[in-house]
């Protein structure tokens, strides 16, 4: 760590804020969160925002780790709609798909050492109402997304 504390004995905090919210947003910005899970339609992030704090503390050789972050993602994307009836010539069908786009945004507060994943909270909301979009989100998307941030507690550990 430091040359002054070098047996780690001596009380030492390093903050690591800006080492977490960076590795965590480009990991959620360029991963594969499972969209092409994404059934009838598409989706794609439009916005990553990751705040809060995270800092390591040294003490007698024991390193322990805290943090409290807030992950808010934002999305964009179409969902197939199929025409009703479903007759006519294939090239009939096609003209009548039709897209219906929307917006949804996927929140996730209380990340904490001292929560366990199943007490964050988290926030699916699709502008459209779109049930599909906002299980996708819950479903798929938030279990990508706590795989990456896995990876990266255990990094800010190794720091």
């Amino acid at each position: 760590m430091s040359k002054w504390n070098t047996n780690d004995y001596h009380w030492e905090e390093i903050n690591l804020d800006k080492f977490a919210k960076e590795q965590l947003k480009e990991a959620l910005t360029t991963e594969d969160l499972g969209f092409d899970e994404f059934q009838n339609g598409k989706i794609e992030r439009k916005k990553v925002v990751v705040s809060g704090e995270a800092y390591l503390t040294i003490r007698k050789r024991k390193r322990i780790l805290g943090y409290s972050l807030k992950i808010k993602m934002e999305f964009k994307g179409y969902l197939n709609l199929q025409n009703e009836e479903g007759k006519g010539t294939e090239t009939e069908i096609k003209k009548e798909k039709k897209h219906q786009k929307f917006s949804a945004s996927l929140e996730i507060v209380n990340i904490s050492e001292t929560e366990e994943e199943d007490d964050y909270v988290v926030y699916a909301d699709c502008k459209e109402n779109i049930k599909q979009v906002t299980e996708f989100l819950k479903k798929t998307v938030y279990r990508k997304v706590l795989e990456e941030l896995d990876c990266v507690i255990h990094e800010m550990r190794e720091k």
